[in-house]
Order: C-alpha cells, then structure tokens, then sequence
C-alpha cells in the first residue's frame, strides 16, 4: 500500500518516496490532527508535493482532510500505520566508526522477524544494495539473536565483538527481539535523506516478503 503512493503518474516519479508516505501515518499516529504546514515541516517536503501526497493517500482512505482541524486517519489509515510502526522501528543515528572507515554517519532501523524476512528477500547482500540502490553510500545488516549482535557472511554468523559503542546503542532499545534485524544506512556526514534510504529499503522488503 505505501510503495503505491509513490508511483510515477504519466512516467513522472513524484519528489516523495515511501519514506515520506510512512512518515505521514507515523506522525498522525503520534499526534493529530496535523495541519499541512506542519507535515511539511516535519517531514521537509515543499508545499505541492504535501499537496500531492496528501491527495493520494485521501484517494486511497488513509487520511481524511478536515478543513479546520487539518489531517486525520481514516480507520484503514490507522491500522496501516500500527502495522508498520509494529515492524519498523527507527533506531536513530548509530555510532558505526568502529565498523566503518572514513568520516560516515549511519541511520539504523530494526526489522521485525527481520532475519527470516532478509533470507526470503534474497539474503543480507540482496537487503544491502537495496540501500544503497535508494541512496545510500553503504549498508550494514546485522541481525539480533539471544540477545547478542551477528553480522551475517556467506557461510556463517559472525558474532559482533569489539564494536560496543554500536552493540549497547542497539541493544539498550526495548522495542527488539532475538529474530530482528538492524540495517543501517551509511551516508556521508550532512546527508539530511539518510534515514529515508534504509527506511524505504525496509517498506520494499516488507512489501514483497512482510505477512
């Protein structure tokens, strides 16, 4: 449903993406009703592509327009939005000097039952080039298992020691379970899409393999 906001009308790709889609449900969930000034501050779209994304998702019953209260979400809308907060969760920027050499910054976002949906997706390698595919410069998957970090290789699992910046920053999140994966996206510093590169991996990746 997300991936369908954003399709192209007449050959032309809209200047949003999912990442902006998801954004919208995860915000009016929070808190609404939000005005349209308010997305798009929010969510650093310009005033004709809120317009355009608003107009989709009402043309699908996600949102409703109140002319004096603002956005709302319909019922549908709801249940979408407490559908993927339950399978995405954003991390937030992660330490990653220690795996990664050079200035980056890297956004990470846990995926629910992510480890199983990696493999059917077509396994890490498949999941990193998707990231790096939307935008980003490079990509990490690491998966949570018992309560200890693995960064999965061609023929095993690599347990992640010596990185305890990461591990704790990880680890300390209550929302994640042996079984998630955590992917992060690998930007240059000052990117300001870093989080929309590894957030809308995750929706494709939800889409084609999620229940």
């Amino acid at each position: 449903m997300i991936s369908d906001l954003v399709k192209p009308l007449r050959g032309v790709p809209p200047r949003f993406t999912a990442y902006h889609a998801y954004m919208v449900l995860i915000e009016l969930l929070r808190d609404q009703p939000l005005g349209r000034q308010a997305l798009m501050k929010k969510l650093g779209l310009g005033e004709a592509s809120i317009k355009t994304l608003i107009k989709r998702m009402r043309e699908r019953r996600l949102i409703l327009v109140d002319r004096v209260a603002g956005v709302l979400l319909t019922d549908d809308g709801r249940r979408i939005a407490e559908y993927v907060r339950s399978y995405i969760h954003l991390l937030g920027y992660l330490p990653i000097k220690e795996l990664c050499q050079g200035s980056y910054v890297g956004f990470g976002v846990g995926l629910k039952e992510g480890v199983d949906m990696v493999r059917r997706y077509g396994g890490p390698l498949a999941v990193r080039d998707c990231i790096v595919r939307y935008g980003a410069d490079g990509a990490l998957v690491m998966y949570l298992v018992k309560s200890k970090l693995y960064l999965p290789t061609p023929v095993e699992l690599e347990e992640l020691t010596g990185a305890n910046k990461i591990r704790d920053a990880v680890l300390k999140y209550e929302g994640l379970e042996s079984g998630d994966a955590v992917l992060i996206s690998i930007c240059r510093p000052g990117d300001v899409n870093c989080p929309s590169y590894v957030v809308n991996a995750v929706i494709e990746v939800l889409g084609r393999v999620g229940c």
